[in-house]
């Protein structure tokens, strides 16, 4: 129920959502018939006691409901436009980190314990941003500081930086178009993106190297947004080098990677102390605001639902 903010722009709206599980002792119905509206830039809360399905919402929203549940009917639209239960597997991974991302309540246990946290950082931005034009915006940068008569390298890098761009907004269209296709047609849009992605990547000279440089300084800018204090020495260090709400910030960062549209928020404060809870609720609020997206906080404390939420 939204009341007067009925008409409000949705970022996700679940219709009779029912999530099963198939057990030895029969079918638990974790989730029978979920109505739920997030509207566009506000915090919404989900609160319950333990096991009433609150992660199940979350993980169905996803898609990533583990073994035996099974997602058995409803709808989960997104932005107003694509059922998120009718993706395949391919849009379903442009979906995940790039428009929605999910945070959980213990980083030590969702943080590999054996990465520096720049290799953590580092890969979901390598996954799910585009940095190639930020990649040759680099090398021009690099030419004109080394040379300043390196005119018709610069002219060159400019124009693979133009059609780059160009060949990303065809490519986005025929996402798009995807989506709302029917099978067969679907397939051959398939094949044709893969194409252009292929011949897209080829056409630059970028290599891996380059666009690593990129998400380096884009990993340190994460940190720095959300507040992690000394980020440089941060991000060199190991998980258990860090405090618990050092952690729970660097999970944070994570989520944020991408910009995604929607942050699910699974009680991210539950195993910090209450000066800690503060700053990373203040945190989330902020960012929800600096980045113009949603939030569906989960918890089962009814106090930090009144603080942070909006409905």
């Amino acid at each position: 129920m939204l009341g007067k903010n009925e008409d409000r722009e949705l970022t996700i709206e679940i219709n009779g959502l029912k999530t099963y599980f198939d057990t030895y002792r029969g079918i638990v119905k974790a989730l029978d018939g979920v109505d739920l509206k997030i509207p566009k830039g506000s915090t919404v809360g989900l609160v319950g006691e333990t096991g009433c399905g609150k992660s199940t919402t979350a993980l169905s929203i996803l898609r990533l409901v583990p073994e035996p549940g099974e997602i058995r009917e409803g709808k989960i639209i997104f932005n107003e436009e694509v059922d998120i239960l009718e993706l395949d597997g391919d849009e379903l991974r442009d979906l995940r980190g790039n428009d929605i991302a999910m945070t959980f309540q213990d980083p030590k246990t969702y943080l590999n314990p054996v990465l520096k946290i720049e290799e953590q950082l580092i890969e979901p931005i390598l996954l799910h941003q585009d940095l190639v034009p930020e990649a040759i915006d680099l090398k021009i940068q690099k030419l004109r500081e080394k040379e300043a008569t390196n005119h018709k390298k610069i002219t060159k890098w400019k124009e693979e930086k133009k059609q780059y761009l160009k060949r990303s907004e065809e490519l986005q269209e025929m996402k798009v178009k995807k989506i709302n296709a029917e099978k067969p047609e679907k397939e051959k849009l398939k094949k044709r993106i893969e194409k252009l992605q292929r011949k897209r990547e080829r056409a630059t000279g970028i290599t891996y190297s380059d666009k690593r440089k990129v998400a380096k300084k884009k990993a340190l800018e994460t940190l720095e947004l959300v507040k992690m204090p000394q980020p440089a020495e941060v991000i060199k260090q190991f998980p258990h080098e860090l405090s618990t709400g050092m952690r729970q910030r660097v999970m944070i960062a994570t989520m944020l990677s991408s910009n995604p549209k929607l942050f699910i928020a699974d009680e991210p404060t539950t195993a910090l102390d209450v000066t800690i809870q503060a700053q990373i609720l203040k945190l989330l609020n902020e960012l929800k605001n600096q980045l113009q997206s949603s939030i569906l906080y989960i918890t089962h404390n009814l106090a930090v639902i009144a603080q942070i939420c909006d409905y």
